[in-house]
């Protein structure tokens, strides 16, 4: 029995030592990376220089079996320019025509009378509508869709919806006098001869309150010059029947001066409109002007027109024969007592009377009308 287990112990033993042997053998060192010296570097860049790649190139092009096949490359010519870019030319932007103005229709409408106050906002107007109505209107009353904005002596404006206004007058004489044309300026000024007109002071100052209204119903459109000088206005186009085409004056002339003074410069120009409106009957205004190269001196002497106040309140035929120009220099005083003879006779003739007693008595009536449906409490 102790023989059996010694065979067993030592038959581990030499398994052991067996195994012990095995793993001697197969066991590796590892690979140590040493680095090259100088001279085996130099051997192997020489081997690699004395064969390049091109000399294995005929082994591979003939092989045995004859399966190489070239390939010929041929160089493709390439253009590096490129071309410009087009310009793309935007389309102008199409302006759209200017809308042609649209006119509300006028209304239908007669003025019957009118009453003037001490304050203008407490005018009152008898209109007459198409149904032949008569009503009282004041300052901001509607008409239909316009809205009285201002009564006058002998006129009333209309503002419409559309934002037109409208102006219907009293006589058919007032409505001529507030329309540009010679039936206008005819009582305002009158040519004497070639280079002498006579104006009426009163008329024109009341057409003319402005130097800018003078500038724009002459035509005048800016500073001339001679080599870099100003030496006065220019006048351009001017309208058919308008001011300045009434005062003698012709497109490209220039207004050289004015009682001698000078309007080449803007001031100058301020100072004689305020001597013009303060010139009264029986002055001058000397206007020396160029044309084509030659100077022309126009006189404008101021005399009443009595023509226009007769016109003016519907009496056309003048009872005073024309009065020789040295009866016009009047004193101050002659002159106020004048305007208020003049004024007396206007406004104590029968057909001024019987006007206002015509329009006292429609306003009446239609007080009466409106009360008699009315409650007193």
């Amino acid at each position: 029995m102790k023989q059996a287990i010694w065979v067993v112990n030592s038959s581990i033993v030499g398994l052991m030592i067996l195994s012990l042997a095995v793993l001697q053998v197969l066991h590796e060192e590892p690979t140590q990376i040493t680095k090259l010296s100088n001279l085996e570097q130099r051997v192997i860049d020489k081997k690699k220089t004395a064969f390049p790649d091109s000399h294995w190139e005929p082994i591979f092009k003939h092989d045995l079996f004859g399966t190489y096949i070239s390939q010929a490359v041929k160089p493709v010519q390439k253009n590096l320019v490129t071309p410009l870019p087009e310009i793309q030319e935007t389309p102008a932007p199409v302006i759209p025509e200017p809308k042609a103005p649209e006119f509300t229709p006028e209304l239908t409408l007669s003025i019957k009378g009118i009453i003037v106050a001490a304050d203008e906002t407490q005018n009152v107007a008898m209109i007459e509508d198409e149904s032949k109505k008569e009503s009282v209107y004041h300052i901001g009353d509607m008409y239909k869709d316009g809205q009285i904005i201002k009564i006058s002596r002998n006129s009333v404006v209309f503002l419409r919806s559309s934002g037109q206004q409208e102006a219907f007058y009293l006589r058919k004489e007032d409505a001529d006098l507030a329309m540009d044309g010679p039936t206008k300026w005819e009582f305002i000024l009158k040519k004497i001869d070639a280079s002498t007109w006579q104006v009426d002071p009163e008329s024109f100052k009341h057409e003319i309150d402005s130097l800018g209204s003078f500038l724009d119903r002459t035509g005048v459109i800016g500073t001339a010059y001679q080599q870099g000088n100003p030496i006065g206005v220019r006048i351009g186009d001017l309208a058919k029947d308008s001011l300045g085409g009434l005062l003698g004056l012709e497109k490209g002339d220039i207004i050289i001066s004015i009682n001698d003074v000078s309007m080449a410069q803007a001031p100058n120009r301020v100072a004689i409109f305020d001597k013009i409106s303060a010139t009264t009957a029986g002055d001058a205004i000397m206007v020396k002007l160029k044309r084509n190269d030659a100077e022309i001196a126009y006189t404008y002497k101021l005399a009443y027109i009595s023509k226009a106040k007769k016109m003016l309140f519907g009496d056309n035929k003048s009872k005073d024969a024309a009065k020789p120009e040295e009866d016009l220099k009047m004193s101050k005083l002659q002159e106020r007592e004048k305007q208020n003879r003049e004024f007396g006779e206007r406004h104590n003739n029968n057909q001024q009377v019987e006007a206002i007693a015509q329009v006292r008595k429609r306003l009446l009536d239609n007080l009466r009308a409106r009360l008699q449906g009315a409650r007193v409490h």
